[in-house]
């Protein structure tokens, strides 16, 4: 539905203007959130892409806990299940 995923979009927006100067972590959830948008609205490898980039991000910063977290969501939305959590 193309008003729902505006509506997200313009969520995501405005998300990234509070969290982008202020939180890395969040502004990299937010990121990998992004992606998942882009993968559930048609552009799979650009948002596969993107959430994996996040996974590797954190796994070269040394969170271990976060990195294996995303990588299991993102092994979930490779199976088709469409829950983020």
């Amino acid at each position: 539905d193309t008003g729902k995923a505006s509506a997200a979009w313009q969520i995501l927006k405005g998300a990234k203007k509070l969290l982008f100067r202020k939180d890395c972590y969040a502004s990299s959830l937010h990121t990998f959130g992004s992606g998942y948008y882009l993968y559930r609205t048609g552009k799979e490898k650009e948002g596969h892409s993107k959430m994996s980039d996040i996974i590797h991000f954190f796994g070269l910063i040394g969170d271990r806990i976060t990195q294996v977290e995303l990588q299991a969501v993102l092994n979930r939305i490779g199976n088709g299940k469409s829950a983020l959590i």
